[in-house]
């Protein structure tokens, strides 16, 4: 992340790693067409090896931010695959935090190439 991008959005780099987990599609107009998201706590968890709490952290300055939400999501229990979790959650970035991630990532891709 570039010093701009970084005193523009105010966002640390595990924030803004976390934001990557997040996306669905390499192409800003392609995530804001369809804003799925691919991460939720469990999965920065796991990226991170961090706790619930840490994780909890992290996502409730996000959402101060105005980057995003999350959202926990319930599975009727006679709806679960095989190995599927009953309750699971979600980090759905907003249009500002879809943006910002999307300036922060052009603004590395230029770095590489100068």
């Amino acid at each position: 992340m570039t010093k701009r991008e970084e005193k523009r959005f105010g966002l640390t780099k595990k924030q803004v790693d976390f934001m990557k987990l997040t996306l669905n599609h390499d192409e800003r107009k392609a995530q804001h067409s369809d804003n799925y998201s691919n991460a939720g706590i469990e999965e920065g968890m796991e990226a991170f090896g961090w706790s619930a709490y840490q994780m909890g952290g992290l996502i409730s300055s996000l959402k101060e931010k105005g980057m995003g939400y999350l959202e926990r999501i319930k599975i009727d229990r006679r709806e679960l695959e095989k190995g599927e979790k009953p309750e699971f959650t979600k980090f759905w970035l907003t249009e500002l935090g879809v943006n910002a991630i999307f300036e922060v990532i052009e603004a590395e891709t230029k770095e590489l190439e100068e």
